[in-house]
């Protein structure tokens, strides 16, 4: 993974950051960073709207603890999860399978079969004590016409308004997972880049 200090412009810190490449995923090191930005950070505690954007009508969210898709609550606090679909097929939201997917535990059922990325996602999720992740492929409609051209022209605020964008920065298609979170510890060929979206970077 890699680091970015938020709102940070002081150009040898930063430099020094980006030297900061490690193999290994600490957990306790990501709930740190997370409580300094949350707790120390007032920007990222307001979680500021910078582009006046809002969420977009019918925003869909994955329940992590319930394991279902369910519509989100006014101003809700979230993580979104940002990786490569790959060009095998991959697992959507449509209207065949909605209904099923708003029944609790639905999606750590058989019927549905996460790629890795997501499941680590959702894992990641539940360690820091989150209880919502977006993630396009579930969270958008996508054989509805309106629907997905509502969700789709509004991501920029999605990610906008996350408490946290996990980025899976490496690997071919959505079955990569996670490296280093929850997978071999010693590939070099992966990373883990974790981002507070409020406009600032960590």
């Amino acid at each position: 993974y890699s680091i970015q200090i938020c709102g940070s412009e002081d150009i040898q810190v930063q430099k020094q950051l980006e030297k900061i490449k490690p193999g290994t995923f600490v957990l306790a090191e990501l709930r740190s960073w997370l409580n300094t930005c949350n707790e120390g950070h007032q920007q990222c505690k307001t979680r500021h709207n910078l582009l006046g954007k809002p969420l977009p009508k019918g925003f869909r969210l994955i329940d992590v603890k319930r394991g279902c898709i369910v519509r989100a609550k006014p101003d809700p606090t979230y993580c979104a999860l940002s990786y490569v679909w790959g060009n095998g097929n991959q697992l959507t939201l449509n209207k065949g399978n909605l209904a099923e997917s708003e029944i609790e535990y639905a999606l750590f059922g058989n019927e549905f079969l996460l790629p890795r990325t997501i499941t680590d996602a959702i894992k990641l999720c539940q360690d820091i004590s989150q209880t919502y992740l977006w993630v396009d492929c579930l969270c958008i409609l996508q054989d509805g016409e309106e629907d997905k051209h509502n969700q789709v022209s509004s991501m920029d605020a999605v990610y906008n308004l996350a408490f946290l964008t996990i980025v899976a920065a490496a690997g071919d298609d959505a079955n990569a997972g996670l490296a280093p979170f929850n997978t071999p510890r010693h590939s070099p060929n992966f990373s883990l880049h974790a981002e507070m979206i409020s406009g600032y970077s960590f």
